[in-house]
């Protein structure tokens, strides 16, 4: 029987200030990485949790009052953050996927 493993990745990153999540922490904006994970489950198979920043966060804080946030949380990204970069470089071509759980949008 097959292991399960789990492999991380960095998606973008957006920047925010430090005191947002640091008691005591400086007004100096920091980076927040965009994280996601390829989990191969021996069973189910394989499932992508989460999916990092892409393009799209742009697209859709283009226009108020959306556009609030990305002023608040400027986000960056590049091609080679994109998911489907990402997974393209895991060996094999992209993995299938069964699934792809979305934490928050």
């Amino acid at each position: 029987m097959q292991n399960l493993s789990v492999e991380v990745f960095d998606g973008g990153y957006c920047l925010h200030s430090e005191r947002s999540v640091i008691k005591g922490g400086r007004i100096k904006s920091v980076k927040f990485p965009s994280m996601f994970f390829l989990i191969r489950h021996p069973s189910r198979g394989n499932i992508l949790f989460d999916t990092g920043y892409s393009d799209q966060f742009h697209e859709e804080t283009k226009k108020f009052p959306e556009k609030i946030y990305s002023w608040v949380t400027p986000v960056r990204v590049k091609e080679s953050d994109l998911a489907i970069t990402k997974l393209r470089q895991t060996g094999g071509g992209i993995p299938k996927l069964v699934e792809i759980d979305v934490t928050h949008f």
